[in-house]
Parts: structure tokens; C-alpha cells; sequence
């Protein structure tokens, strides 16, 4: 199954970084709700390494928001692999939020 995200940026995806100023000097970062997900569905990080095909370092440095980028295709072997191991579909706003600083 192939995801469509609705982020508009080339295949690139800053995370835990700043992604955008606002006029009024509002900072909104993207980052990672993963191991929220993770635990609600009882699913263990290395569980989701193997799943998704991605090494469990990998999957720990997402899991605890250490990474600064993130490539769609990973993205997505992330959201197929929670789907096969939750039974249901997940969203690309399930497993990222966008924070606003102020």
C-alpha cells in the first residue's frame, strides 16, 4: 500500500528542526509521536525494525526524536510495517506532530 503525504517539500523532511518562522517569530518544528504509537499498540521498537526492514538503531534514534531528517521512502516502510503490526492504517499524522514554539 503507497501513502500519500500532504507535505509540499521536495523528499526531504527536516525533523526536530525548525521547518518554518512565522511572521509574529513563532517557531513550528515537526517530530516524532512514534513511541507514543508504540506503546498505545504494544508494538516494541526492535518488533518495528524488523517489520519495516530498517536496523533497530535506526528505529531507536526515530523512536527518541534523535534524527534531523527523514526521507519519505523511510516514512513509509514505518507506516506499512505499524499497519501489518496494529491490524489498522496509520496516518502520517499519527506518528508526527507539528509544535509550535512561541
Amino acid at each position: 500500500m503507497t501513502y500519500r503525504t500532504p507535505i509540499v517539500i521536495n523528499w526531504w523532511l527536516n525533523i526536530g528542526a525548525n521547518v518554518t518562522k512565522l511572521n509574529d517569530g513563532e517557531v513550528t518544528k515537526v517530530q516524532w509521536r512514534l513511541e507514543r504509537v508504540l506503546s498505545e499498540h504494544r508494538i516494541s521498537a526492535y518488533r518495528l525494525a524488523r517489520e519495516s526492514g530498517l536496523t533497530p538503531q535506526a528505529i531507536h534514534k526515530i523512536v527518541h526524536n534523535q534524527v534531523r531528517g527523514l526521507d519519505f521512502d523511510t516514512l513509509e516502510r514505518i507506516l506499512e510495517a505499524l499497519e501489518r503490526l496494529a491490524g489498522k492504517r496509520l496516518e502520517v499524522g499519527d506518528v508526527l506532530e507539528v509544535v509550535r514554539d512561541g
